[in-house]
C-alpha cells in the first residue's frame, strides 16, 4: 500500500529518522539508508547508527531502482508536490523559516529494499511515530537510542 507522509516541521524529520532506525535495526549488519535530501540534523542522527547516502534522482522510479540495485535497506524519497520530478537535492535550510516550520509543503514516500513502496509492516512503524504525542516520541526515541547503544559496533558487518 502506497502511503504519503507530510513533513511539517523539524520534529517530523526527527520522527522519520527514528522510525527508519527502528525499521532497519540489525544486531549484525550496519543498516544502509538512501535518501534524496541533505539535512545536517538528519545525517547527524544516522551517522551514529547507520549508513545514509543521498542520491540525486531525476524521478521517483530511478530512485526506487537505485534502492533495489544498490542493496539499501530502505529509501526515503522527499518531494514537493508541484515539482517532485525536478532534479534538485532538497536542503532543510532552504525549506525552513525562523520558527522551524517548513515553508513549502514537503512529502515523503518510503521504498523498501526491494525497490517497491513500503509494505504495511514498514508504514505501521512510521504511522506509530507520526501519530504519537511529543512525550511519547521522546520515550520511543530514547528506547531506539538505547537499543543501538547496546550494539557492539566492532562485530557489525558493513555491506
Amino acid at each position: 500500500m502506497r502511503k504519503i507522509y507530510q513533513i511539517k516541521n523539524k520534529i517530523d524529520f526527527e520522527k522519520v529518522a527514528f522510525a527508519t532506525l527502528k525499521k532497519v535495526y540489525s544486531p549484525t549488519i550496519l543498516p544502509s539508508v538512501l535518501t534524496n535530501i541533505q539535512n545536517g540534523k538528519f545525517k547527524k542522527i544516522f551517522k551514529k547508527y547507520a549508513q545514509i547516502d543521498a542520491f540525486l534522482a531525476k524521478n521517483m522510479q530511478n530512485f526506487a531502482k537505485n534502492v533495489h540495485f544498490s542493496n539499501y535497506d530502505i529509501g526515503l524519497f522527499f518531494y514537493q508536490k508541484p515539482n517532485y520530478n525536478k532534479k534538485t537535492i532538497l536542503t532543510l535550510q532552504d525549506l525552513t523559516s525562523q520558527n522551524n516550520k517548513i515553508n513549502d509543503i514537503l512529502f515523503l514516500e518510503i521504498f523498501d529494499g526491494n525497490g517497491l513502496f513500503a509494505s504495511s509492516f514498514v508504514t505501521n512503524i512510521f504511522d506509530d511515530m507520526f501519530f504519537c504525542t511529543d512525550e511519547q516520541f521522546l520515550q520511543k526515541k530514547s528506547q531506539i537510542e538505547n537499543q543501538y547503544k547496546k550494539l557492539n559496533k566492532k562485530n557489525i558487518l558493513v555491506q
